[in-house]
């Protein structure tokens, strides 16, 4: 004990990248001695990883060391960007080791970052108009959740889209208007009850469709018989939607109460669960979801043939194939009522400009992310809303344009 009282850097080498046991014995006995008698103004440095820290999940043994800073070796570790191990890793930097070129040629897990970004955002030219930059349609919106469309057309138009157009019951859209006035409305028929109408709403949607390069559905929709009954004819039809779809929120609950929805959907639609949706639409527990996001993401994704964004700290993007883009941000200025509208209207805005449905998801979540985190060096991390986030996406975008420091 006296000489961890008198110690001022102390350098945790216990375990590797390949330990995933609990911690026990002796061991756990020497971590925990550390972690009570150190000095407050000592230094902890971990070599790769933290012991304790799950390198594959980023879960954490309850003898965890955590560390002020981490070395890893060659590349970060699945551990060291993922809540919690991402807490327990402190300050990250990454030593090159002098691997060969090619031998990572297998990796299938990314990190996002901003050169990424850049590399896929559309150019501004300075002759463009309204048109240039692609139109997106949003379904969605209830009685009890009109601010929901509102939120995620503001995100689309400040992601840089040309024009969203919010299609709703007719019972709301001067609620929406008052939100999101740059909008064009949609009037989607209603029946008795003041609900949608299920399937003359769809036909509707369908009608106007060809005007549009990319949809949106779910935000605020409710999952009333009616909304069930648009959802079918609009998704689940073997009518071609002929743009590509983001499907977020209650468009998610109503498609995981249909046998086998994901054989019926189009091709590289983007779904934006989070864990509660994603435990609806696997089955899975939410505890059995967050404690293997990456491998769940990444399994479901290739099952249902589509985009897979799994929300969260530390939001995961899985593609078919098997990729997998990984954020390194947890934010608490983004655990707010109406941020996932947010970033389903930023995904759908990206591809309306012309990104593909896999790059928009990817750069969406890193943009959100961001802006999420310039929302808390702002504001701190209690108070923040939805639309404070939405407001910090074009300066997030000039600066990944601008090659500019992020954080």
């Amino acid at each position: 004990i006296e000489i961890i009282q008198n110690a001022h850097l102390i350098i945790d080498a216990v375990f590797g990248t390949g330990v995933n046991r609990i911690i026990e014995g002796n061991l756990a006995k020497y971590l925990k001695l550390v972690s009570d008698f150190a000095p407050p103004e000592r230094k902890i440095i971990a070599a790769d990883i933290p012991s304790g820290v799950d390198a594959d999940t980023g879960q954490i043994d309850p003898s965890t060391l955590y560390a002020d800073h981490t070395v890893a070796f060659g590349y970060p570790k699945i551990g060291n960007v993922i809540y919690p191990g991402s807490v327990a890793t402190g300050e990250l930097t990454v030593a090159d080791i002098g691997i060969a070129d090619g031998l990572d040629k297998n990796i299938k897990t990314y990190l996002m970052e901003p050169d990424f970004v850049r590399n896929v955002l559309p150019r501004r030219q300075l002759d463009s108009n309204k048109g240039t930059f692609g139109r997106v349609m949003i379904v969605g919106g209830s009685e009890n959740f009109v601010g929901a469309v509102g939120l995620a057309a503001y995100a689309s138009l400040k992601s840089g889209a040309g024009l969203a157009t919010v299609a709703v019951p007719s019972n709301i859209t001067l609620g929406v208007a008052s939100i999101v006035p740059e909008a064009t409305l949609i009037n989607l028929p209603i029946d008795e009850s003041g609900t949608i109408d299920g399937w003359p709403a769809a036909r509707e949607i369908y009608r106007r469709m060809e005007d549009y390069s990319a949809l949106l559905v779910g935000c605020g929709m409710g999952v009333s018989n009616q909304a069930h009954l648009l959802i079918s004819n609009l998704l689940l039809s073997p009518v071609d939607l002929s743009v590509p779809v983001v499907i977020d929120a209650d468009g998610l609950n109503m498609l995981s109460s249909h046998s086998r929805w994901w054989d019926k959907l189009p091709e590289d639609c983007v779904l934006t669960p989070h864990p509660g949706e994603m435990s609806r639409m696997t089955g899975l527990s939410v505890t059995e979801i967050q404690n293997d996001r990456l491998e769940i993401a990444r399994k479901f994704s290739a099952k249902w043939g589509q985009i897979l964004v799994l929300k969260g700290a530390n939001s995961v993007v899985a593609l078919p194939d098997g990729k997998l883009w990984v954020s390194d941000i947890s934010t608490p200025s983004l655990s707010s009522a109406g941020t996932g509208d947010v970033l389903a209207g930023l995904i759908a805005g990206l591809i309306a400009q012309g990104l593909s449905a896999s790059d928009a998801a990817i750069s969406g979540v890193y943009i959100h992310g961001i802006a999420g985190e310039f929302t808390r060096e702002k504001l701190g991390d209690s108070g923040t809303v939805a639309s404070d986030v939405i407001f910090e996406i074009p300066l997030v975008m000039n600066m990944i344009r601008q090659n500019m420091k992020m954080l």
